[in-house]
């Protein structure tokens, strides 16, 4: 049985605990995320700035990654997209 029709299951028991398990199951996983990482590490810590140290080169690599996310985000109209159900048929306790 896939996860989703086994949380759907317990929609009327647990609704919120259901919708945080549905949004976790929607999230999509690969390697991709991990090499735009390394990616941006190898930017920030090239031969020029090799004598950063880790903590900081760390804080300058979420900074710019997240950075490019924002604007990512600000160029398309971005709208978050998620699975939904119909609550009318949940279950009260």
């Amino acid at each position: 049985m896939p996860a989703w029709k086994w949380w759907q299951q317990w929609k009327g028991k647990a609704p919120e605990l259901v919708k945080v398990a549905m949004r976790v199951l929607s999230q999509v996983t690969g390697a991709g995320a991990g090499e735009r990482n390394w990616s941006t590490y190898g930017f920030v810590v090239d031969t020029l700035r090799s004598r950063l140290l880790p903590d900081r080169a760390m804080k300058l690599v979420y900074v710019h990654y997240n950075l490019r996310a924002v604007n990512r985000v600000r160029a398309v109209d971005y709208e978050e997209q998620f699975f939904k159900w119909d609550d009318s048929e949940a279950v009260e306790l």
